[in-house]
């Protein structure tokens, strides 16, 4: 399957520190530019969400930032 035909599979983070903190990011992509919300991107080929999650986190706020309990709230199927 070539690369502009393969599915493109969202991924969103919510990170919540202490049950009070939310840690939010500005938007400067397309979508929502300007705006803020919570982190993500897309999953690549081959990886898992649990992967894909944890890179997409360091590619946001670098290497800095521990998660001591990662856990998957929802699973989601949109289409358009």
């Amino acid at each position: 399957m070539s690369e502009e035909n393969r599915p493109k599979i969202g991924v969103g983070l919510l990170v919540i520190k202490n049950g009070t903190h939310v840690l939010l990011g500005q938007r400067i992509g397309k979508h929502g530019a300007g705006e803020y919300g919570g982190l993500g991107g897309h999953m690549e080929n081959g990886e898992t969400a649990g992967q894909t999650i944890m890179r997409e986190l360091r590619e946001e706020v670098g290497d800095e930032l521990k998660i001591s309990k990662p856990r998957v709230i929802a699973i989601t199927n949109v289409t358009k």
